[in-house]
């Protein structure tokens, strides 16, 4: 993976589909970056981020999704399932 690009996202419903088709098209056009992700990471959204993430994973292969539940120990195992695949 040449590219990792974390997004956090909160009650940003609106904005996910473009933001995610953004993202896609500017890292697509930049010729030294040949493999990337875009990794979308619904913050504890009380909205409907999380079904927009879901759809913009489904439209570009490029997004992945992780979401942060609610719970004390939640933001450390979030992180954790991502690290594999970040590189840092």
């Amino acid at each position: 993976m040449d590219l990792s690009i974390v997004i956090p996202v909160y009650n940003s419903e609106r904005i996910v589909p473009e933001l995610a088709r953004r993202i896609v098209a500017a890292v697509a056009g930049a010729r030294p970056v040949r493999d990337y992700e875009v990794i979308l990471v619904n913050d504890c959204s009380a909205d409907r981020s999380w079904q927009m993430i879901e759809q913009a994973c489904d439209a570009y292969p490029r997004c992945a999704a992780s979401t942060f539940a609610s719970t004390p120990d939640s933001t450390t195992r979030s992180w954790r399932a991502c690290a594999p695949r970040a590189a840092l």
